[in-house]
């Protein structure tokens, strides 16, 4: 695009913003809400797509037989690959950009009638001061 900065001219007007403090033009936030709302757009447009059929050619090679010709059969057909893929790849950005909002979310949590319980076994230290006794009077055997 003609006209826009490169991106480290960007960056370099926001830590220069950063820099004034209060005297600046709070640069920075306003790229993150563009940020942001560049996310919701990218969202929107995952749907935009999933709606939107889209129409290509498959073309498939037909091997012929030693007496018959090689052809090649032309279907006309969604290109649903296509499709999954685009939506796939703005959604794993999505998630990488902003998990908080697009990542996976796993929630850990009991319900009020059966709550988490959280067991601890501590006759395993038993096991091993009793191993360590053991090896300490072998040990005073032996010499």
């Amino acid at each position: 695009m003609e006209g826009m900065p490169i991106w480290r001219t960007v960056y370099n007007w926001m830590y220069a913003d950063d820099a004034l403090g209060e005297k600046g033009v709070g640069l920075s936030s306003a790229i993150a809400r563009a940020r942001e709302i560049g996310y919701d757009a990218m969202a929107e447009e995952c749907l935009i797509i999933a709606d939107t059929p889209k129409l290509g050619t498959k073309k498939t090679f037909n091997s012929g037989s030693d007496d018959d010709e090689d052809s090649m059969t032309v279907v006309e057909e969604d290109m649903l690959g296509h499709r999954k893929l685009q939506i796939e790849t703005r959604l794993k950005l999505l998630a990488k950009f902003n998990p908080k909002k697009y990542g996976d979310r796993m929630q850990v949590a009991g319900d009020p009638e059966n709550p988490l319980e959280t067991k601890v076994d501590l006759g395993i230290f038993d096991t091993i001061l009793k191993a360590v006794e053991l090896k300490r009077q072998a040990e005073s055997n032996v010499s």
